[in-house]
């Protein structure tokens, strides 16, 4: 059960970092805030985040991270998950 709850809340995370990714994207946010913005709300969920945006899309990989330091997230990945937000 304890995996099941994870890999939910792994999911949960995801999908709201593609929702987000999405809506600063139409919001015609300038790319490097969105990218650098992303990447910030990926480190606070514990997940790591590459990101690249075009003028009709963006696209986020993401993975687990261990945890989170001022200067940005360790860079060990235990697992990836990636989309795009158009």
């Amino acid at each position: 059960m304890k995996v099941e709850a994870q890999a939910s809340r792994a999911a949960d995370a995801a999908q709201f970092l593609l929702d987000l990714a999405g809506a600063l994207h139409e919001a015609y946010m300038p790319a490097d805030q969105v990218e650098r913005r992303l990447r910030q709300a990926a480190c606070g969920l514990h997940l790591g985040a590459e990101v690249f945006t075009l003028q009709t899309v963006a696209a986020v990989e993401l993975w687990a991270r261990r945890a989170c330091t001022s200067a940005g997230c360790p860079s060990a990945r235990t697992g990836t998950s990636s989309g795009t937000a158009h």
